[in-house]
């Protein structure tokens, strides 16, 4: 909408936008919007709504001072809850609060026999989070044979422009539980000559390790970051360290750089770590 000429603003009660995201990553996208124009209020309660001579008026409380802002449309993006009235889930035994309906770790209900699955079971709300829980649900309620529905590989993307992309933890989740036995490895759009090519330069990518090269999040701003998250989320699927995608033949020049580029980091790192080639470092350096 700015970019159509349309003057926008956006008010946040949090602290930035995106709160669940890299803060590194949303920096660098909130600074790209309001390069383009957009005015962001972070911080910034809505109180009430209000017209004006044909206007909106929203009080927005910021910093404990009231101001008002006036505009021709508003969208109001305050989340979603689960629509189970009128279902009668009561009276089959399926219990349910206002964040959905309760199920256990094969995605069956309170009720025997009853499975559930997608936005009203949670904890993600997206399509495919709800066709991943779907496949699990449809198997339990037919076999005997139980699988768990696991999230620690959940990954999602926000479709700004450009696109934020995230597969498991942000720094600050990886810190909070590792501590600083952590690698983090970055690239940028502007280095990646495909992207120069494009005229694509925004964005960045970021991905943390442990020690031994396990990939623990991956996060990427930018052009196509919605695909190239894939082949990061592949490894951490899979159990495959970061540094052996820099083994993978990657077509030139494509955006798959911004992975290629940092498992190299990351392989070197491995290299400077290997107890045989630093004993060889060792025995070259008192030959000299």
């Amino acid at each position: 909408l700015s970019r159509l000429g349309v003057e926008v603003t956006i008010v946040e009660m949090g602290e930035r936008l995106l709160m669940r995201e890299d803060g590194e990553l949303v920096r660098i996208l909130t600074e790209r919007l309001a390069q383009e124009g957009v005015r962001i209020m972070t911080k910034a309660k809505a109180i009430k709504f209000s017209q004006e001579n044909g206007k909106i008026v929203l009080a927005v409380e910021s910093e404990n001072l009231q101001k008002e802002l006036k505009a021709d449309t508003v969208l109001v993006a305050v989340g979603r809850t689960a629509n189970v009235e009128g279902l009668d889930l009561e009276k089959a035994g399926v219990r349910y609060t206002e964040k959905g309906i309760l199920t256990d770790a094969s995605l069956q209900t309170t009720a025997p026999g009853i499975y559930a699955c997608g936005d009203v079971v949670g904890p993600y709300q997206f399509s495919h989070m709800a066709e991943y829980q779907a496949v699990i649900a449809t198997r339990n309620a037919f076999f005997p044979l139980r699988r768990k529905a696991r999230y620690e590989n959940a990954a999602w993307c926000t479709f700004t422009d450009p696109e934020l992309a995230h597969a498991g933890l942000t720094e600050k989740e990886a810190k909070e539980r590792y501590g600083d036995r952590l690698r983090i490895y970055r690239h940028e759009y502007k280095d990646i000559d495909r992207a120069r090519t494009d005229v694509s330069e925004i964005g960045m990518s970021k991905f943390i390790c442990d020690l031994r090269g396990r990939l623990l999040g991956a996060h990427i701003l930018g052009s196509r970051a919605g695909e190239l998250i894939h082949e990061v989320q592949l490894a951490r699927s899979m159990g495959i360290p970061f540094y052996k995608l820099y083994s993978v033949i990657h077509i030139y020049p494509t955006y798959t750089d911004i992975v290629k580029q940092p498992s190299k980091l990351c392989y070197i790192d491995r290299l400077r770590n290997n107890v045989f080639l630093k004993m060889l470092r060792v025995l070259l350096g008192k030959k000299k």
